[in-house]
């Protein structure tokens, strides 16, 4: 049996990539703008690291 994905064409895998790629180009945009944008925002930021750091050590 031989399974086949759409993603085995050369240009829907390239468009794929492409398109993942630009989100995540937004996403890293946005988070910059808002972490940068107010001293509240990364008050936030700092408080979402810590309780992330605190737990992973869990």
């Amino acid at each position: 049996m031989r399974l086949y994905s759409v993603a085995e064409i050369e240009s829907i895998r390239l468009s794929s990539v492409l398109s993942r790629t630009s989100q995540e180009f937004i996403i890293d945009i946005l988070f910059v703008a808002i972490t940068q944008s107010s001293r509240q925002e990364r008050k936030i930021l700092e408080k979402t690291i810590e309780v992330i750091k605190e737990f992973r050590r869990n």
